[in-house]
């Protein structure tokens, strides 16, 4: 988010993006001796500074994005990719795709079979390569 220039397409997994309020889901509040909380006036401002989603700004030339979660994630809740979607689109109607990739069959990366595996990461690939002109 904070320099979206450099990128011509950006494949984002099972990601940890609404940085204010990341430590009111599910485990998460474990986290917060390592990523700071909102909650602590001396940290808000630093946490607000790198919060993806708070730093999506209006005519803004993203990059098409791919951001994938996982419908059984208990590590990092679907609610983060599924926001940061929503307001990419919202704020880039005509830009390139945001596309959002719930992925029903698995969690935060364990626990899927091979074959799952293979089928989506072939699906991050194509799109990725099709974003950089390779046929």
């Amino acid at each position: 988010m904070q320099r979206p220039e450099l990128f011509r397409v950006v494949d984002c997994g099972v990601p940890l993006l609404d940085m204010l309020r990341y430590h009111r889901l599910s485990i998460a509040n474990t986290w917060a001796v390592e990523y700071g909380s909102s909650e602590n006036p001396e940290q808000f401002g630093y946490i607000y500074k790198y919060s993806p989603y708070h730093n999506i700004k209006e005519n803004v030339k993203y990059p098409a994005m791919l951001i994938t979660t996982s419908e059984n994630d208990a590590r990092v809740d679907p609610m983060h990719a599924l926001k940061m979607v929503a307001k990419l689109q919202e704020v880039n109607p005509n830009g390139e795709p945001i596309f959002l990739l719930v992925r029903k069959d698995s969690g935060h990366g364990g626990g899927t079979t091979i074959s799952k595996m293979i089928e989506q990461v072939s699906e991050e690939i194509a799109f990725l390569m099709e974003k950089v002109g390779i046929n």
